[in-house]
């Protein structure tokens, strides 16, 4: 099942960002956060924009949504991960279904990402 920890901690921020941008922190404060949740105002915010090199002077942009909205956002998988996952596996309309997996990211210490979804074909 997922949890909005394991969606934040492993899942937020894009697998192409630097290993040195986490969410660890983020994910620990999940406790002071989620109950207070709804003391902050619905507003619409933008997504932080990240460039990254890819091959000869080519960049590739990511954006990162905003952390209160990825939380509320999250939460509410959480809270109907259920039925998400019932109707996504039943469904005749996607090629593709979440599955959670491990994945083996290659630095100079054995470093093991967890992505949260992985889209495998049925």
């Amino acid at each position: 099942m997922l949890t909005v920890d394991s969606l934040i901690r492993k899942g937020y921020f894009p697998e192409e960002l630097s290993p040195i941008f986490s969410t660890e922190t983020l994910a620990d404060t999940l406790n002071t956060i989620i109950p207070n949740i709804s003391n902050f105002p619905d507003k619409p915010a933008s997504a932080t924009k990240h460039s990254i090199p890819r091959v000869k002077h080519l960049r590739r942009m990511l954006s990162i949504p905003n952390p209160l909205l990825q939380i509320k956002l999250c939460n509410t998988i959480e809270d109907n991960w259920n039925t998400i996952d019932g109707f996504l596996s039943n469904t005749k309309m996607t090629l593709t279904k979440p599955v959670i997996c491990k994945i083996q990211k290659e630095l100079s210490h054995d470093y093991v990402i967890i992505r949260i979804f992985r889209f495998n074909r049925h």
